[in-house]
């Protein structure tokens, strides 16, 4: 299968293989070949232990797998903040004034469980595991409709510079696509809570 990236131009084989590699690397079957590696002291080789199949890599390889960890864990947690968001805005729908403005929110509440979801089948496909606890998460209590507009614009307009933030500093392709395509979405987002803002607040 062919990845486009870049404007939809193909990346030769090599590039492909590595893209996969770091991705197949990061398995949680191999999680603790990470941690030798560390306790290792910097041995040149370490093995990965993916599918039942041991094998080695260099350790120029070990360092950028260990470097993407961190990558893993900011994916799982912008499932978590995606899935709150989601929660949030379907509160919002249920007591908002009007039928208008309550179909903007679920409109919102939709498309941040489709960012969850997103994200979601990145980090499995990175990690080999399932992590979406919407059914477990909390729905939020909405005591202060003027507040909670604030705090909504002030998590969209910062989920637009993280995700930004994190499309410029990681060096897998896919991973880059996604945070722009979410950034451009969430400024989408803080469009609409001000301008719900400006039409519900503002007499």
């Amino acid at each position: 299968m062919e990845l486009t990236h870049n404007g939809g131009q193909v990346p030769d084989k090599d590039a492909e293989r590595r893209i996969w590699e770091r991705v197949m690397a990061q398995k949680q079957a191999g999680s603790d070949a990470y941690k030798n590696l560390i306790n290792s002291g910097g041995d040149s080789r370490y093995a990965v232990q993916n599918g039942g199949v041991v094998t080695e890599m260099p350790q120029a390889q070990a360092a950028v797998a260990l470097q993407e960890t961190g990558e893993d864990a900011f994916l799982k947690s912008c499932v978590a903040q995606e899935l709150e968001d989601a929660k949030l805005y379907a509160a919002l729908a249920r007591c908002a004034p009007g039928r208008r403005a309550s179909a903007v929110f679920m409109r919102l509440s939709n498309s941040e469980l489709e960012h969850a979801k997103r994200f979601s089948t990145l980090f499995f496909l990175r990690t080999g595991e399932f992590y979406f606890p919407y059914a477990v998460m909390q729905t939020p209590r909405i005591s202060m409709l003027n507040e909670t507009l604030r705090e909504c614009y002030r998590r969209e307009s910062e989920d637009v510079l993280r995700y930004l933030r994190a499309a410029e500093s990681t060096a897998d392709p896919v991973l880059a696509e996604a945070f722009r395509e979410a950034a451009s979405e969430e400024l989408g987002h803080a469009k609409c809570i001000r301008e719900l803002i400006e039409n519900i607040l503002i007499p």
